[in-house]
């Protein structure tokens, strides 16, 4: 008897940890890609630690084989990315760069399981230093004869 109940445990974690993680089938066609529900930390975060992950949240499950090739980074940088469920997590495999800014693109080949893309590309925006530059360049041009330019 002892056995018994034994061999059906083992059999039970067997199974059980064998299972697949897929969407529910049923209900109405899904025909819309994924979207973004929340990231920690927020993007335009400053002052990022140098081994903080970067986790993205969204509003189905991914598809996991559509991740790696989906996410891309401005950096030199070995990222690791791990894809669970709905939870994208991105961190750096030994430090994020010191007193630079980090670009993370996500693109629109970021699918769910059923195939349907992300609407859009986003790019995630983050510093080490205490500041992420606006992307304006300012400055005056000397020596211009301006009547050149209003013929």
């Amino acid at each position: 008897m002892m056995m018994k109940n034994i061999i059906k445990y083992m059999f039970m974690c067997f199974v059980l940890s064998c299972a697949v993680k897929s969407p529910p089938t049923g209900g109405s066609v899904d025909s819309e890609g994924p979207y973004i529900l929340d990231i920690i930390p927020a993007n335009g975060f400053v002052n990022l630690n140098n081994k903080e992950n970067i986790q993205i949240y969204f509003n189905e499950m991914i598809d996991a084989n559509t991740v790696k090739s989906s996410i891309s980074i401005n950096q030199n940088i070995e990222i690791a990315i791990n894809s669970y469920g709905k939870r994208i997590i991105i961190k750096p495999k030994k430090n994020w760069p010191n007193n630079e800014e980090i670009k993370i693109k996500l693109k629109r080949s970021l699918a769910d399981y059923n195939g349907n893309n992300m609407n859009s590309s986003t790019i995630l925006t983050y510093s080490t230093s205490d500041k992420i530059s606006n992307g304006i360049i300012a400055g005056k041009v000397f020596n211009i004869d301006s009547l050149k330019f209003c013929t």
